[in-house]
């Protein structure tokens, strides 16, 4: 992005979660307000800040302003015409009502004088005054908090910068603080002030803030290095509807001067409470930007807001959409390719696949001819029409089959490494036709898909296995599948009828579900995790280990749900026990959710932990989990090959969290990696499979007490349990 993000840091922010997820997400500069902050915790914002990420800080002076400092409780809610007492010392707070900073401001106060606290949400009347204490009276009622701006009517004086501010600048420069800002300049003088207690390298932002600021507006940009519009304060003095064209006015003015100039204040006001922001809101950024602002300025939305990973997003997202190209001045774009989810993960091929037909569509290909396929071919087809398999958008023809059997990928460039392909036997083959449309239909003639075929062509299937699988012993499942599936290949676009009937179909999200859940959550990052197993011990470590690696906002537990091999678990044994331990809470639960994939496993080892990764990529995932023998069989692929062949492949866009064997050190109590130590017991989906069918318990360290309980005292028998 060019466009620059900067976040005030507060209590909301204050945690390596949040700064770590800021600062991946593109933000620039944090910023440490001085009036929200005490000199006795900067030293440790500072260092929680930069123990947590590489970006700048930026420290924010107090400034000549004058601010609430202590309000007794019973006085926070102010009616008409109530009558009050002020001072400026702290030590006559029992005396008063409230007090006011910096110290002593209130001998500055006239009879008559107009003071409004907060954005003009309270008017008081200086009605009499004693040395440094005041009496006021109410002239706009409502509430006040302690630590809230205050105005008054008439220029009184201020130092431009606080004893705390020198201090501050002090200790932020011995810290290695580069940047700073000054609240309130009024004129190039207040500029130089702050500059005479900086380093020759600092960068110096004076905050355009009030009337004065504007008046000479043109020297403070010229002896500044960068200026911030504060439209909060500044409407304090200047009436709201005038700041849109001053707006527009200062950011000129910048770039007359070729100074850098920031937007700050009520970007994303109600996202302090709300996790979407309004639609004047994202109208008023997207003009900030065209005006010309370099950089935009989160202030409550990070610092006490309830959702300040949400708000950056908001703006990264807005930033990206102002820095595209108009895609609508280009005639061949089309509106229907908009998507609300533009914030996650992008789908392989950059468009997710839709190709579901509606019912009147339906209806017009009642009369065509049948072909009947395996469930594994209608599986295929069901993910290709609902993206999961996204950009493939039918069976593949030989040139794309070749490609991806050589080179890991189809012929548009796209990274794959699995052939979708679609078997038949000869003598089927002859009664196809190229350029002609067929329903695909299960063993009892029912219909579930169309495929508009392109090309029938053949292969040379023992060459093909050996390829493809790295073998072609018939001891591989997956090679015992192709060769008997037929030597004739059929090609072509495919559009769904209907899905598959299926007894899991709660959890069966398709990619465009997942996204729009993904997003009503707020998940930008999000984990997935591919199994064929019961979930033991070593993934439960791995699962909440890369959630906390990756600092995601959610983990997407996907077990595979179509058929599989003889003695695997089946689907609803994997989602009861997932279930079970998600209720009672071995996972966050608030960060977990269940949806499993209606494919069925190739056993392909290295060539399936990318066409996996892929699919979750599709589904909106952000990362994906690949362990150290990642949907192998048997001894045919070797640890860690997987890794070996991402590496070969490139970026595919998701990033990968890789995990060694983790097994149980009985020593430490731990989950370590196998490799680490003699002393450790391996676990694997392996000897759980061993254990259950011999219907023996494991102990609770390999896997979960209540799973074992569960699996033997609801399933009759072990034929329930596996395939």
């Amino acid at each position: 992005m060019n466009k620059k993000i900067f976040c005030t840091i507060g209590p909301a922010s204050l945690n390596e979660w949040t700064i770590k997820r800021m600062a991946d997400a593109g933000v620039s500069l944090f910023r440490i307000n001085l009036s929200h902050t005490n000199y006795d915790d900067l030293e440790h914002v500072i260092n929680k800040i930069k123990s947590s990420s590489d970006v700048s800080i930026c420290i924010d002076t107090e400034g000549a302003q004058i601010r609430t400092s202590h309000i007794n409780s019973d006085k926070e809610q102010l009616k008409q015409n109530e009558i009050l007492k002020i001072a400026s010392n702290k030590d006559m707070i029992n005396e008063v009502d409230f007090c006011l900073t910096p110290n002593n401001i209130t001998r500055q106060f006239e009879i008559g004088d107009l003071i409004t606290i907060d954005f003009n949400s309270v008017v008081v009347q200086v009605i009499d005054k004693h040395n440094s204490q005041v009496t006021v009276k109410v002239l706009n009622p409502g509430n006040i908090k302690s630590n809230k701006a205050v105005n008054v009517n008439r220029k009184v004086q201020l130092k431009v910068l606080s004893d705390k501010d020198k201090k501050s600048i002090k200790l932020g420069l011995k810290l290695g603080i580069k940047h700073f800002a000054l609240s309130f300049a009024h004129a190039a003088s207040d500029v130089e002030s702050l500059r005479d207690h900086l380093l020759n390298d600092s960068v110096l932002i004076s905050k355009i803030e009030c009337n004065q600021a504007l008046n000479n507006l043109d020297d403070i940009i010229q002896v500044s290095d960068a200026i911030l519009i504060d439209r909060g304060d500044l409407s304090r003095e200047i009436p709201i509807e005038k700041i849109p064209l001053l707006q527009k006015h200062i950011i000129q003015k910048g770039k007359e001067l070729s100074k850098k100039v920031y937007v700050a204040t009520n970007l994303l006001e109600s996202m302090i409470v709300n996790s979407q922001p309004t639609r004047a809101e994202v109208n008023d950024i997207y003009n900030s930007l065209l005006d010309g602002a370099d950089a935009l300025v989160l202030a409550a939305e990070t610092a006490i807001g309830k959702f300040p990973l949400r708000s950056v997003d908001m703006i990264v997202k807005i930033i990206k959409e102002f820095e595209k190209e108009d895609s609508f001045a280009n005639p061949k774009n089309s509106f229907e390719n908009l998507s609300l989810f533009s914030s996650l993960t992008e789908p392989h091929g950059g468009t997710l696949v839709d190709q579901v037909l509606t019912p009147d569509q339906v209806k017009s290909f009642e009369g065509l001819d049948r072909l009947s396929v395996s469930n594994e071919n209608l599986i295929d087809a069901e993910q290709i029409a609902i993206g999961t398999y996204s950009p493939i958008d039918g069976f593949m023809n030989s040139a794309d089959l070749k490609s991806v059997i050589k080179s890991y990928k189809l012929c548009n460039g796209a990274i794959w490494t699995v052939p979708i392909v679609l078997q038949v036997e000869q003598n089927i083959a002859k009664k196809i036709k190229e350029g002609k449309k067929y329903l695909l239909t299960d063993s009892a003639d029912e219909a579930y898909s169309i495929i508009t075929v392109d090309e029938i062509y053949t292969q040379n299937i023992n060459k093909l296995v050996c390829e493809f699988f790295g073998t072609d012993s018939v001891e591989h499942p997956g090679v015992r599948k192709m060769l008997s599936s037929g030597d004739y290949f059929v090609s072509g676009k495919i559009e769904l009828i209907k899905k598959i009937s299926s007894a899991y179909k709660e959890y069966e999200l398709t990619p465009k579900e997942l996204r729009f859940l993904f997003d009503l959550k707020g998940w930008r990052r999000v984990v997935g995790f591919h199994s064929r197993n019961v979930a033991h011990r070593g993934h439960e470590f791995i699962q909440k280990k890369a959630l906390e690696l990756t600092h995601a906002d959610g983990l997407l537990i996907s077990p595979l749900l179509g058929p599989k091999k003889s003695e695997d678990f089946k689907s609803k044994v994997i989602l009861k026990a997932y279930e079970l331990m998600i209720n009672k809470g071995s996972y966050p639960i608030e960060k977990t959710l269940l949806a499993g994939l209606l494919t069925y496993p190739r056993y392909c080892g290295p060539r399936e932990a990318i066409f996996t990764a892929i699919c979750r990529k599709n589904m909106g995932c952000s990362h994906f989990i690949i362990g150290r023998d990642h949907a192998g069989v048997g001894d045919f692929y070797k640890s860690k090959k997987s890794q070996d062949l991402f590496k070969e492949v490139g970026d595919i866009g998701i990033t990968l969290v890789f995990f060694d064997n983790i097994g149980f050190n009985k020593k430490t109590k731990q989950y370590e990696n196998v490799s680490e130590c003699k002393d450790i017991v391996p676990l694997s989906g392996t000897l759980v499979r061993e254990a259950f069918q011999k219907q023996e318990y494991l102990p609770d360290w390999f896997i979960d007490k209540d799973v074992q309980n569960m699996l033997f005292n609801n399933f009759d028998n072990i034929d329930e349990i596996f395939y």
